[in-house]
């Protein structure tokens, strides 16, 4: 796990560059802006629901500013990030790893969404997920953060998060969810919003699950079954990374538990 936290922290400074270094208006907040300690005091947190289900919320954590900080000009990037644990309902937003680097994505000046959804299958683990649940969940969030921005009486969200660099960042299952938005046939179940990310990472992602289900990817050797509910073969929507519409980076460890990532 220690290993996964510094390639992430490695990702982290590799995103802020490449979206300091887009053309546009916006501007990355300055060093004067960001807290430099680790202190949870320092950091704004917010719980949002995006749906009735007690699985369908993130929070949105960012940066508190000092009284001195000279005011936000366009808003902060967005770091959206999707916990992975093979779709499991035991795996939640809690123990999925991406806690971990939240607070360093907010001291490099991110507002960072840390994503909860349906996982799980009813009849599997009690869980409420798998295709299409989960990942029509993932479209009902990014939905839920565009209407926050452009909401007339939530004006708060259009100083503080910047559409227009909204980075996507998957471990493993979430790998898988964040790939998908990004595809440039996903229809995302109809949702359509208002700005297209500027980048996904994945993190030992399992981007092909046609491969994964040949491989019998997990302990079980049945992860990608349980999730789709049959073969992914079946399911044209749901593969992710063959034709992305938009720049994808992906980590895999040479050991990492079988994931394909071709």
């Amino acid at each position: 796990m220690l290993n996964q936290i510094f390639i992430f922290l490695f990702f982290i400074s590799l995103i802020t560059n490449l979206l300091c270094q887009t053309t546009t208006t916006t501007t990355c907040p300055s060093p004067d802006q960001q807290p430099k300690t680790d202190n949870e005091n320092m950091y704004e947190l917010e719980v949002i629901r995006y749906g009735e289900d007690e699985d369908q919320f993130f929070r949105l954590m960012s940066p508190m500013l000092t009284p001195d900080s000279p005011p936000l000009a366009h808003g902060r990037p967005v770091a959206f990030l999707v916990h992975g644990g093979f779709w499991k309902q035991q795996y939640n937003i809690d123990n999925g790893l991406l806690d971990k680097v939240a607070p360093s994505l907010c001291d490099h000046g991110f507002a960072v969404v840390l994503l909860e959804y349906r996982r799980g299958r009813p009849e599997l683990d009690g869980g409420r997920g798998g295709w299409p649940n989960s990942n029509l969940d993932v479209a009902l969030a990014l939905q839920k953060l565009d209407s926050l921005v452009h909401s007339s009486d939530e004006g708060k969200y259009k100083t503080l998060l910047n559409l227009n660099k909204v980075v996507l960042i998957g471990h493993s299952a979430g790998g898988t969810f964040v790939f998908w938005p990004c595809c440039e046939h996903t229809d995302m179940f109809g949702i359509k919003l208002s700005f297209t990310p500027a980048l996904c990472v994945g993190s030992a992602p399992c981007a092909d699950l046609v491969h994964g289900f040949e491989r019998q990817l997990s302990d079980e050797k049945v992860a990608v079954l349980n999730y789709m509910g049959s073969s992914p073969s079946y399911v044209n929507d749901v593969d992710t990374v063959r034709n992305s519409g938009v720049d994808v980076t992906s980590e895999h460890a040479v050991l990492q538990d079988g994931s394909p990532y071709k």
